[in-house]
């Protein structure tokens, strides 16, 4: 009985009548179907014909930036398909950093009061950048506005005593247990002060600034201002106080009788209790 022998032809036919592969699909059927052919025609010995014939393939076709399957791509430098992971623009001007410094004090009070377990670590930072950032608008930002916008003196002035209140509670905080009811009710206060300097500062302050200072003005000292803060963060961090001279100045605004004769603690603690008074 003699053996069948199976022609590499025939079983070949059926690798061509197979669906579509996954090739088919990124690389076009054309080019498939010209590579399949000359498959079989090595596997049935008549290649040597047919090796000197061209394989020229389609263009590539459904891929992304070729959706319609055209073969031509659609995907330029800089568009939406180009990359699926666009990174937000980075700040330039002063006005986008210190907006951008505000949100993220926001972001570490909510953590702060969030995550009690963490609030050493969350306070030291919050204190490095909230520093930085003070000293940075005070030597960088705060004299170019009153240089522009003389008017806006008397707010500068006003920024800087909030900014200095601020880094009192900061160091206060730095010395409170964590996990006591002080260091809440401090937490509490520091939170609502800022907020109170954040609001004025972007509705007051950054405003004026825009309108006096040109963007590309507003850009160079957005890069002094980062300067100034990186310098601040390569040295030991130390929150600062209001002067008495500050603290005279807010008690007056305040409304508190006899503080030209008050000592620096006097003051401090009579500035306290009118601001708690007025809730």
């Amino acid at each position: 009985m003699s053996a069948t022998l199976r022609s590499p032809c025939r079983g070949s036919r059926r690798l061509r009548d197979r669906s579509p592969s996954i090739m088919s699909r990124v690389y076009g059927t054309g080019l498939v179907r010209r590579l399949d052919v000359l498959r079989r025609r090595l596997e049935c010995g008549h290649a040597h014909r047919h090796l000197h014939e061209p394989l020229i393939p389609r263009p590539l076709t459904g891929y992304r930036g070729d959706p319609a399957g055209t073969g031509v791509s659609t995907v330029t430098p800089g568009s939406a398909s180009a990359s699926t992971h666009r990174r937000k623009p980075m700040a330039t001007d002063v006005i986008s950093l210190i907006k951008e410094d505000h949100r993220d004090v926001e972001s570490l009070f909510e953590r702060l009061r969030k995550m009690p377990e963490n609030r050493p670590a969350l306070l030291a930072e919050l204190a490095a950048k909230f520093i930085a950032h003070s000293e940075g608008e005070e030597d960088e930002v705060y004299p170019v506005l009153a240089k522009r916008q003389p008017e806006e003196k008397e707010e500068v002035h006003h920024g800087t005593e909030e900014h200095h209140e601020a880094e009192e509670m900061i160091s206060q905080l730095l010395e409170t247990a964590p996990e006591s009811p002080e260091f809440d009710t401090l937490l509490h206060e520091l939170i609502e002060a800022v907020t109170h300097h954040v609001e004025e500062e972007e509705n007051d302050i950054l405003p004026v600034l825009e309108k006096a200072v040109p963007f590309e003005e507003r850009v160079q000292l957005g890069k002094a201002f980062s300067k100034r803060k990186a310098e601040v963060l390569a040295a030991p961090i130390k929150p600062r106080s209001r002067t008495k001279d500050e603290l005279l100045h807010q008690a007056r605004e305040l409304g508190v009788e006899g503080a030209s004769g008050m000592s620096k603690g006097e003051l401090a603690a009579a500035v306290k209790q009118k601001k708690q008074a007025r809730g």
